[in-house]
């Protein structure tokens, strides 16, 4: 019998062939052509728009070196950007996002930290980006989507409100209470390190700042894309396609979003009243800007310098493990080892100069 991670596999993989179909119909249809943008000047767009896309992992270098910061872990910029670009190469490559398993897995090596804390990081990275997304996609749909929702979108969207209100609330008292194992308790409190550290820093606006930088050069993409293909957006309105996209890269898929992405740009480009004979290409040339660099870069930095395919499957392999240990202590309600005294140490120590 399939385990339950290749079930969720094959669902993903169904998921974007039946998505990536059904819009490569509708795009036959609209009797546009399919294909990447020519001419000089649409090519000084694509150049234009896979420098900004480079600048953001700049962006996001930073922010990832100031949360490892915040667990007692020394990271330099050129090792956080350049496996943040590995991640997201892997992440082109392989499903369910497991280029983060990867960079977790990479930096863990070369800083000789615990796997947790690299984890929480993760979790806090994902954490800034879902408030900065999300507050984004309201906004931007309340002002391109035809403004506040009325009679049962409203009802529904309160309702999903009020139940994310009263699951955090529930999550926050098991937490809190004797009612999970002490094993799963563990479990949380490592993954969640980053983020309890950074709640109470100073470096929590700059992280938040970071965190916008780096998703407004990313808009800025979706911008210089549209222009590429002769599509007008405004900085408002990539930002809406964008964080929908965003939404929509949720919905499990298969290596680099396909289908999902592919459909959120359809729709948004609707939505705008945008040409549809130009949607094709748009897709394409946000894919080309937004995947082939990163994937070619990252590939080349992941051979030359972490250990090429190898460190893949042992990353795999790592994080598989740690998922079965994790599970038998939760099932045995043991707690997992606290943080080592000298990196806790350090970790206070670091907080009393800042």
């Amino acid at each position: 019998m399939l385990a339950r991670k290749h079930w969720f596999t094959i669902a993903s993989a169904a998921i974007s062939v039946i998505t990536i179909y059904a819009l490569y119909r509708w795009l036959k249809g609209q009797g546009g052509e399919i294909d990447l943008p020519s001419g000089r000047e649409a090519v000084a767009y694509i150049v234009l728009g896979v420098a900004v896309y480079l600048l953001s992992f700049l962006m996001r270098g930073l922010r990832w070196r100031m949360l490892l910061s915040e667990v007692g872990v020394k990271a330099p910029l050129h090792e956080t950007t350049g496996l943040l670009t590995v991640g997201y190469a892997a992440n082109t490559l392989l499903p369910a996002r497991a280029g983060d398993v990867v960079r977790v897995f990479l930096m863990a090596q070369r800083t000789q930290a615990k796997p947790s804390l690299m984890v929480s990081t993760l979790i806090a990275e994902r954490l800034l980006d879902v408030m900065v997304l999300a507050t984004t996609f309201v906004i931007t749909s309340l002002i391109f989507a035809g403004g506040l929702p009325t009679g049962g979108k409203a009802v529904a969207a309160v309702a999903l409100c009020v139940v994310a209100v009263i699951g955090l609330l529930v999550v926050r008292w098991a937490i809190r209470s004797d009612h999970i194992p002490p094993g799963v308790r563990g479990i949380l409190r490592d993954a969640s390190l980053a983020v309890r550290q950074l709640r109470g820093s100073k470096h929590l606006a700059q992280a938040a700042g970071l965190t916008t930088a780096a998703w407004t050069l990313e808009a800025c993409v979706y911008l210089i894309s549209a222009h590429a293909v002769g599509i007008h957006l405004n900085l408002g309105s990539a930002a809406y396609v964008l964080s929908t996209a965003a939404m929509f890269t949720l919905i499990p898929s298969g290596p680099g979003f396909v289908g999902t992405m592919d459909s959120a740009l359809a729709f948004t480009l609707h939505v705008l009243e945008e040409p549809k004979n130009l949607v094709g290409s748009y897709i394409l040339t946000v894919r080309f800007i937004v995947f082939i660099p990163i994937t070619v870069i990252g590939g080349i930095l992941l051979v030359v310098r972490y250990g090429g395919f190898a460190a893949i499957k042992a990353a795999r392999e790592s994080q598989s493990q740690e998922n079965d240990e994790a599970e038998a202590a939760a099932r045995a309600k043991e707690p997992l080892p606290d943080l080592p005294t000298g990196e806790m140490a350090a970790l206070q120590a670091d907080q009393v100069r800042d």
